[in-house]
């Protein structure tokens, strides 16, 4: 069988650059070029290992690893195990995912509210992140009580957080998909009023979360 080569992140300490930290875990890709392939037979493989792709080290994927020992990741993809310099590096993409090498999911979490109900089931899989989370209120995503932080953006940073009606947002994708869409019908955000970009295209999401409705809008 012919299996592509990836390589160990801390091999490469020598073009890393000193603020780079390295993590046991991780890997590196190597291009489709005929020397980063080899025949191996298949009686000589001890265990598969899982490698999913990622943009960054997230608390999902701090998640994923710390989940099993044969649990790895990468992020970048060199053109060989030899590489010369940290700038040859390229990101890897979805587009790339193979069956030894997936990309996380993407995830809509409406009904966000602090985002307890999503983060907990994201983190509890270690298989996917949350991408976008859609809550009508404002107040919801950005609650603080003294020095507790029950926020959706403080907890996930690096999510995207839309303060629009869920109905709003159905329709809107709805028209963008019938090509129905005209300026004015962009959601607008009940923090300020003003239009918001929704970037989901119909089809993005991979993997859609809903906590439980508790105001009377909600229901």
């Amino acid at each position: 069988m012919v299996m592509k080569r990836l390589g160990w992140m801390s091999s490469l300490k020598g073009i890393i650059p000193e603020e780079k930290m390295i993590n046991e875990k991780e890997l590196f890709c190597t291009e489709n070029h005929e020397r980063n392939y080899n025949w191996v037979n298949a009686e000589s493989l001890i265990q598969i290992c899982h490698v999913v792709a990622a943009k960054y080290c997230s608390i999902g994927i701090e998640n994923w690893i710390l989940h099993s020992p044969d649990h790895f990741y990468v992020c970048y993809c060199f053109s060989s195990l030899n590489a010369k310099t940290w700038d040859s590096k390229r990101c890897i993409t979805c587009k790339e995912v193979t069956t030894t090498l997936y990309a996380l999911d993407v995830l809509l979490y409406v009904f966000g509210g602090c985002g307890a109900f999503g983060l907990a089931l994201a983190e509890g899989s270690s298989s996917f992140d949350i991408t976008h989370v859609i809550e009508i209120a404002p107040s919801a995503v950005h609650i603080s009580i003294g020095i507790l932080h029950f926020t959706c953006d403080l907890n996930s940073p690096e999510t995207t957080i839309l303060n629009i009606s869920v109905n709003d947002a159905v329709r809107y994708i709805i028209k963008k998909k019938l090509n129905k869409n005209n300026p004015d019908d962009s959601p607008t955000t009940k923090a300020t009023g003003e239009p918001v970009e929704f970037s989901l295209q119909p089809g993005d999401t991979e993997v859609l979360i809903a906590s439980f409705p508790c105001q009377p809008h909600s229901t």
